[in-house]
Formats: structure tokens, sequence, C-alpha cells
């Protein structure tokens, strides 16, 4: 089976089981866009869905086998070696686009993607969204990050991307020989590699690298100190531990307005119990503590990290909130001055910057 091009652009998702429910209906929101002018593409992995699940209304679903030189690559507590496809996917499955957007699973989209299909990328092979991760160390933490990267061969002082949200000039990515490279790169360093096939990203595409706002790569530790407002997210990524579909922690730090989102779309859809109504509702807060435990019970089989890592997660986030909303202000203000930000117009990144300023 192939993919039929029917448009010069497509939007992409590659899923394993894990996050198959999620990926598709994330696809229907992408297809559901009035009027596109793109594919949609939902690559799952191979034997998964074999004929008893059907695509999303508007998408094709092709099955795969990662490439025979990813088999024997690690992969991590929080992701699965699947996460390669993401890059492998331009040269395996993707080629005759002109660009390709990739978005991850754990997303929902807030507005229409043509925009950040049409931006402007000039030479650059991508255009992506710094990473949160920045924000959330310490000057202690910082220095150890900057050798980490250093011990990758890559410049440490050089800004850090999130592989979440991707849009590929799929000539220029190909012509560079990006697949191989990465192939190359996640070889030599495969055992040192925190964060797989983003570190790879970062350093193939190193200097060749269109920013984008955080307006389509909103991540999960912006929630809760007011940059929804300003910001207006079109994609929100929902990129740590915590989900607001699995997890009764999500509302205790951010609210329960997530969870009924993914309610409502998961209700047309093969899964139309996969969020548990305590999630969403605001009467749940009054359930007896034993129907709630039963809650974060179910969200535990699907989680692939401890009940401990989550209590930490929840305790740490409360305690660096303000100290985290300053640095998130000022790191967005400071972006916006240097003209990191290639998708907004002048006229918008002032908005941003004296509400930013406030």
């Amino acid at each position: 089976m192939t993919i039929t091009r029917q448009f010069d652009d497509v939007v992409f998702f590659a899923t394993d089981a894990t996050y198959l429910p999620t990926a598709w209906v994330a696809a229907r929101q992408a297809a559901s866009e009035p009027g596109r002018q793109f594919d949609v593409v939902l690559l799952v992995e191979k034997g998964l869905a074999a004929g008893r699940l059907a695509p999303p209304d508007g998408c094709q679903m092709l099955e795969i086998a990662l490439p025979a030189e990813v088999a024997g690559w690690p992969s991590a507590d929080h992701m699965s070696r699947f996460a390669y496809a993401r890059l492998a996917a331009p040269d395996c499955w993707l080629q005759g686009y002109r660009r390709a957007l990739y978005l991850d699973s754990d997303i929902a989209i807030m507005g229409p993607l043509a925009p950040l299909l049409a931006l402007e990328m000039g030479d650059a092979i991508v255009a992506m969204a710094e990473d949160c991760g920045q924000y959330l160390r310490g000057d202690d933490e910082q220095a150890a990050w900057r050798g980490y990267r250093a011990g990758l061969g890559q410049d440490p002082q050089a800004r850090y991307f999130n592989s979440g949200v991707i849009l590929f000039d799929l000539r220029r990515w190909q012509a560079q020989r990006c697949w191989p490279r990465a192939v190359d790169y996640v070889t030599r360093h495969r055992d040192a590699l925190r964060f797989m096939d983003q570190d790879a990203l970062n350093c193939v595409t190193a200097g060749q690298v269109r920013e984008i706002s955080p307006r389509w790569n909103f991540q999960t530790h912006y929630f809760g100190l007011a940059q929804e407002g300003v910001i207006a997210p079109r994609i929100v990524h929902y990129l740590d531990i915590l989900k607001p579909w699995r997890d009764p922690e999500w509302r205790q730090l951010y609210d329960a307005g997530h969870g009924l989102r993914f309610a409502r779309l998961f209700a047309q859809s093969p899964w139309p119990d996969y969020v548990h109504p305590a999630l969403y509702r605001a009467s749940s807060l009054l359930w007896p503590g034993w129907r709630l435990a039963r809650v974060a019970m179910a969200g535990a089989a699907g989680r692939k990290v401890s009940a401990g890592a989550i209590t930490h997660h929840v305790r740490r986030f409360r305690a660096m909130a303000a100290p985290l909303d300053a640095r998130i202000r000022r790191g967005f203000a400071e972006s916006l001055s240097r003209g990191c930000y290639g998708d907004l117009a002048p006229a918008e990144a002032d908005r941003w910057r004296r509400a930013l300023q406030s």
C-alpha cells in the first residue's frame, strides 16, 4: 500500500500502539480543516491496524515498519523507538511532497494549520519551536545541559528545538541527506542520547532552522501561567508525563477543560469511552476518594512512568510556578527582540512584547 498524493503538502502523524487513539483523533482534526489544501497521513506501526481500524475521514493510514538500521537503537522510558519514524518519513514514505508538517500524537489542534504550511522558510531545512526545557533548569542544571550537548557534538550555546512539531522542506531535507546523517549520528551516540530523535534532529539541521513561535508548539509547562491569552496557541502539545485524557493530576495543576475537549473528540471515535468522566466533570471534585482512586489506577495502566514521578512533577511545578512564569516571559520577550519568531507579523510581535512585559 502506498500514499495517494492529492496535494503538494502533507500533514502526518507516526504512532505505535501507545498513542494510536490520540493520533487518530488529531489526524481527524487536521483533516477537518475547512478548505484544506494538504493531505493528511497517519503512519502506524505495522500490524497495529491490520484491517481492523478504518482511518479517520479525509485521512490516509499506512502501516509501516521502521527501517532496519533503527531496530537496534535504544528507546527511553518516556518514549518509544517508533519516534524515529518522524525523521525517516521524508525519505521512506513521503517522497514527492513539497512540504511535510509532522505533529506529535499528544497534541490538540486549536486553529488552522494552513498558515504554518505557507511559512516563508528561506534556506531553512525545517521550522521548529524552541524546547521548553531551558526554562526548567537552574544554573547548575544549565551547566550540565551545556556539557551534555557539547559531548554530543552540538553547539552548547545554540538554540535547542522541540521535535513535536516539525515543518520539513522535503527537497532540502533530502538534498542534504538529513536522514542518512541522522542514522550516522544516532549510531555513533546511541548510548548517550537522552532525547533520541530530537538530539539527532538538532544536530543535522543546526544553523538551518527557521524558528517559529510557541503558538505552534505550546508545551505543557506553558500552561497554568496565564500565557495562553498572550500566545493564542494553534497547536497544544502535552509533552510531559501528565496527560489530560488520562491523569487526574492534570486538573490539579491546570483545569478540567482539556479533559472535556478530549472527551468530545473521542465521543465520535472507535474509543468513545477513552476519557473517564472524572477527568472533566466539575461534579467529580465531589466524588468519593475511592472513585478518583479508580480513575488514577486506570490511568496508571497506560503510564510508562511511576506514581512517584507523577507526584514529583506536581510538587515541582507548584514550587517553581512563579519563577517559571518570569523566566518564560523574559525568554519569549528576548526572542521577540531578536526577531526569532518567523511566523509573526510585526504588529503581532509588538502586541506580544507589550503583553509579556506588563
